[in-house]
């Protein structure tokens, strides 16, 4: 259980909801990495939106936690028992019951299928944000720290000054336990 938050949660403030726009940006450019997708190299499955529709791709990693990524979300699941997390690009994160939702790839629907229940708990966001934390650092591992340089410039103003996300996550993380 964390300590008590203060009266505006963390995840409230605009630090987090300028980390996650810069996560999601990044994401962007490693889909769209020129040597290949980043995600498909570090072990995701990809799944495009039906023929003739426009739509997400859903990014998903297998394993003992469920993740899932869209343009604008990330699900995170720590066990196959447990509730998600879904956080996002742009709002507030929320729980999400669903156990094994079908395919997501119209974001206008997204609530539905995921069973989204209100907040998500602080604990889960925390383990959410520590995951975003482990695919920055496999991002560098797998790439190097140039490819992560490349596309923080390419996002111009919209990123913050570090380096990389990566540290901007651990301050964040530090800042909110």
């Amino acid at each position: 259980m964390l300590p008590s938050m203060p009266s505006r949660r963390p995840t409230q403030t605009e630090p987090f909801q300028a980390l996650l726009e810069t996560q999601f940006r990044l994401l962007g450019v490693d889909v769209r990495r020129p040597a290949g997708n980043v995600l498909l190299e570090l072990g995701f499955a990809r799944r495009r939106a039906p023929a003739g529709r426009l739509g997400a791709s859903e990014y998903r990693l297998g394993g003992a936690q469920e993740v899932r990524l869209w343009g604008f979300g990330l699900l995170y699941r720590p066990r196959a028992d447990s509730n998600a997390c879904l956080l996002l690009r742009k709002g507030r994160p929320h729980l999400s019951t669903a156990r094994s939702p079908t395919h997501v790839w119209d974001p206008t629907r997204a609530a539905a299928q995921l069973g989204l229940r209100g907040p998500c708990p602080d604990a889960l966001v925390l383990e959410a944000v520590r995951w975003f934390r482990g695919y920055e650092r496999a991002v560098i591992e797998q790439t190097g720290l140039e490819h992560r340089r490349q596309a923080r410039a390419s996002c111009r103003d919209a990123c913050p000054a570090q380096e990389h996300l990566l540290a901007d996550w651990e301050q964040w993380l530090t800042a909110a336990s």
